[in-house]
């Protein structure tokens, strides 16, 4: 199923609703034909890791979504690296999420055993190690990717896609996220722009036996950006 495939809001009579915005809690399925990468071969380079990093230094006056980018690293990372606004940990079975929410970004560690990787979603953040990198996706437009950690028995699958709104669209797509996050009992943190615009990140989450869905939105003011991410973690 692709993103494309997640069930919309019903368009209401007096205000529209966009395709990021989910119906009610959903367990999605991302595509399994997307393309798989072996552990080690997908290993970015330290070059293009350090490129990726450089293009996003401009960024100082705060998350816009024009250089978002999505990080897949197998280590963890010290949490001294953000300024964490929410912190949340669920430990199931054989293995452990922890979802951090910081001003327009998120981050999600998983651990299964002595193993961890973490999917780092970020505007901007020059501060990222190269050290343990996978891979480094622009969020601009709509992208997916999957890979297997083989010796881990571990798979990452993650989808992303954005849509910048209109001014009345997305102050309508706030409110419809706050609602949405208050009924779901979802992760979220609100915070004002550098110029006191309303910003707001939420995490879905739903843990299953072997795997954890996780639903990502950030909605930035700045730029009238919505950032929606899908991962799955899961185990064998």
């Amino acid at each position: 199923m692709s993103l494309k495939s997640v069930p919309e809001l019903p368009k209401p009579q007096k205000r529209p609703a966009i395709a990021l915005l989910p119906t009610t809690r959903p367990v999605f399925v991302l595509p399994v034909s997307l393309s798989h990468a072996r552990s080690g071969a997908s290993s970015v380079s330290t070059r293009a890791m350090t490129k990726a990093l450089a293009m996003n230094s401009s960024s100082r006056a705060g998350p816009s979504g024009q250089t978002m980018q999505l990080y897949l690293y197998r280590r963890a990372i010290h949490p001294d690296l953000f300024q964490l606004r929410v912190r949340k940990t669920i430990p199931h079975g054989k293995y452990e999420l922890e979802a951090w929410l910081m001003d327009g970004a998120h981050l999600l560690r998983f651990r299964h055993g002595p193993f961890t990787c973490c999917e780092v979603l970020t505007d901007g953040d020059t501060r990222l190690p190269l050290e343990g990198a996978v891979t480094c996706i622009p969020c601009a437009g709509e992208h997916e990717f999957e890979h297997t950690f083989h010796a881990e028995k571990v798979t990452f699958c993650t989808a992303v896609q954005t849509e910048t709104l209109s001014s009345n669209l997305y102050k309508a797509t706030y409110e419809d996220m706050l609602d949405y996050a208050r009924e779901t009992n979802s992760t979220a943190h609100k915070y004002n722009d550098a110029d006191g615009r309303k910003c707001l990140s939420v995490l879905d989450l739903h843990h299953l036996s072997k795997e954890v869905h996780c639903q990502g939105f950030h909605l930035l003011a700045a730029t009238g950006m919505v950032v929606r991410t899908q991962t799955i973690f899961s185990h064998a």
